[in-house]
């Protein structure tokens, strides 16, 4: 999952990591990994690249 701001940004970069442990505490059958911006996407084109299925999913 790509997120648009670093996951060391205390704060609002600490919930996309948060979200993807708690995702995996619940099932096995899910694993969530962190892209940091600029990994995969350029992080302010991140929701048109999810609207265009270039992404499956993303935090923003």
């Amino acid at each position: 999952m790509p997120i648009i701001v670093p996951a060391s940004l205390s704060g609002i970069g600490t919930i996309p990591t948060r979200l993807a442990k708690n995702i995996m505490a619940m099932t096995d059958t899910i694993e969530v990994k962190i892209y940091e911006p600029k990994k995969l996407v350029v992080p302010f084109e991140i929701l048109e690249a999810v609207s265009k299925v270039k992404l499956k999913r993303s935090f923003a």
